[in-house]
């Protein structure tokens, strides 16, 4: 039964997911050569895997102690896998019960010989809601606290995560000023980090940040407002980015796309202005690092949980460490 659900489920959701990727190929070094603190550990890998995580049962509650034990050992892939949980789980069970009071008072009840779209959903709910029961409530706070420390580990994805705002979710603003103020110090700085990589994510994210008025829907407020504007800035982020475009397996918009977002930047910029970035494009160039590359598809890994039960172990097993 629960098989029949989660097919209708994926089919339904599928259209949520993003495939547009370009071919993976090799970036050409740059002139300098690689601090030895900034090289991913010899475990880092852009294959997804489940980071060695321990054995999941059917409840994220039989889960958690063993997490929990290897995150107080400073397992930076724990503390990542049990925020991810966390973020999945939060409102599920509530989620399920008001999808369950709608399917009830429906007054055309679904035909046996077909699926119904809202029943689906409200199954699918249910299975989640199984998983996760009471761990649902746990606090902002904790769940941002628990991806801060991952990305203070240098555990790439949680770096682009946390420091692009994405682990704050929405509607959490008055539970998390303190975390929020602390953030605003960090965010950025970590992303520059994994966009020192050679992250094309890492790099369009910065880029989009920078940009004195948006060039693209703002999915990430929070770095946008941790940055100082500036459009010199914001351009040597996008010629990267776009150099960048084609060499990454990361999920990434088209060239006309890019070109799009580039453009109206491009018109708004005094020929100073371009003069500097000009001039800052070389020079954050010159700090991509030779080596392993920090490719990371955070959009994809999180788009993915949108089609599963249980929240994937993609994310958190993917990226490697920064050391």
């Amino acid at each position: 039964m629960h098989k029949a659900i989660l097919s209708g489920a994926l089919l339904l959701l599928a259209a949520c997911s993003r495939a547009d990727q370009a071919p993976n190929m090799a970036l050409p070094p740059a002139a300098t050569n690689e601090p030895p603190q900034a090289r991913l550990s010899s475990n880092a890998s852009t294959q997804p895997d489940n980071g060695g995580l321990p054995q999941r049962g059917a409840r994220l509650q039989q889960m958690i102690p063993a997490l929990r034990e290897r995150i107080a050992k400073g397992d930076a892939v724990a503390s990542c896998q049990l925020a991810r949980e966390f973020d999945f789980c939060e409102g599920a069970e509530d989620k399920a019960e008001y999808l369950s009071r709608i399917d009830t008072h429906r007054k055309t009840p679904p035909s046996p010989d077909r699926t119904d779209p809202a029943s689906t959903l409200t199954d699918l709910a249910k299975i989640r809601a199984e998983y996760c029961v009471g761990v649902s409530t746990i606090s902002p706070a904790e769940r941002i606290g628990l991806w801060r420390q991952a990305a203070l580990k240098g555990h790439v994805s949680s770096m682009l995560q946390y420091g692009s705002g994405l682990a704050f979710g929405y509607n959490q603003t008055l539970a998390t000023v303190d975390e929020l103020r602390t953030y605003k110090s960090e965010g950025p700085e970590l992303v520059e980090r994994v966009a020192q990589k050679g992250g094309f994510q890492a790099n369009l994210m910065l880029a989009r940040a920078y940009a004195p008025h948006l060039t693209a829907p703002d999915r990430m407020p929070l770095l946008r407002q941790a940055v100082a504007k500036s459009a010199s800035t914001s351009l040597a982020y996008y010629k990267i980015a776009k150099e960048l475009r084609s060499t990454t397996t990361e999920t990434a918009p088209t060239d006309l796309a890019l070109e799009t977002e580039m453009k109206p930047l491009l018109w708004s910029m005094s020929p100073q202005e371009l003069a500097e970035s000009e001039q800052k494009f070389r020079f954050l160039r010159g700090k991509i690092e030779r080596g392993d590359r920090a490719i990371v598809d955070i959009d994809a890994l999180n788009n993915a949980d949108v089609n599963q039960p249980v929240p994937g172990m993609e994310l958190c097993g993917s990226g490697g460490v920064l050391r």
